[in-house]
């Protein structure tokens, strides 16, 4: 049987993917960075690439877990394209709601007209 090895690597970008899902602690401190970077006025792009490598290697773990197997195992080759279908829509899915989270964002930069304190924003 095959074995599936691209466990580390976005299947659309060959962007390296965490194996580890965040802690809270890392999850919060990668929002915070963020929302800096946005009430800075420095986010560049459409999303934000960590962000949304953390929101898919969260989900990929549920997939995995739900499936009952992963990148890690050995695969029939219908398993292993299963699983990389998965990931290319789990990778779709996270660069939406990364795109959705950073309008809300940039929509709370402001409130009445004028521009809030970070700490107000945060």
């Amino acid at each position: 049987m095959p074995t599936c090895t691209n466990y580390t690597t976005n299947p659309t970008t060959t962007a390296p993917m965490a194996k580890d899902a965040l802690t809270d602690k890392q999850w919060n401190a990668l929002v915070e960075r963020l929302a800096h970077r946005l009430w800075q006025k420095r986010h560049k792009g459409l999303i934000d690439p960590a962000t949304t490598r953390a929101h898919a290697q969260k989900l990929m773990e549920a997939v995995q877990q739900g499936l009952g197997y992963g990148y890690a195992d050995d695969l029939s080759p219908r398993q292993a394209q299963t699983l990389t279908e998965l990931q290319r829509n789990v990778y779709h899915f996270s660069g939406a709601k990364n795109w959705h989270q950073l309008r809300e964002m940039s929509a709370l930069l402001t409130g009445e007209g004028k521009a809030r304190s970070f700490n107000e924003f945060l």
